[in-house]
C-alpha cells in the first residue's frame, strides 16, 4: 500500500526524493477520488513543495501536481482558484 512505501522510500530515498514526492501525489489522488479534498491537498502540497525544491517550477511533474490541486479546486466548485492553479501548470 501507499503508506508503506511512503515510509520505505523517505527512509531509503530521503524526504526530498522525487520518488517520495511521486508517493505523496499518488496518495493524494486516492485521497480526492474518495473525495477527501481537504487530505487530497494536504498530500499534493506536500509534493508540490519537493518537486519544486528538487525539480524546480518549470519542470512536468511540478506542472503535474499543480494540475492535480486544480482539479481539486474545481471539483469544489472554486473554479477561481482552480483557474490561478492551473495556470501556474501552464
Amino acid at each position: 500500500n501507499y503508506e508503506k512505501a511512503l515510509v520505505i522510500r523517505q527512509k531509503v530515498l530521503g524526504n526530498d526524493h522525487p520518488s517520495t514526492a511521486d508517493t505523496l501525489n499518488n496518495m493524494a489522488n486516492v485521497f480526492q477520488k474518495q473525495g477527501n479534498y481537504k487530505k487530497a491537498l494536504k498530500y499534493y502540497k506536500k509534493a508540490l513543495v519537493i518537486k519544486q525544491k528538487v525539480l524546480g517550477d518549470d519542470h512536468p511533474s511540478t506542472a503535474d501536481t499543480l494540475g492535480n490541486m486544480a482539479n481539486v479546486f474545481r471539483e469544489q466548485g472554486n473554479c477561481k482558484k482552480a483557474l490561478k492553479y492551473y495556470e501556474k501548470a501552464l
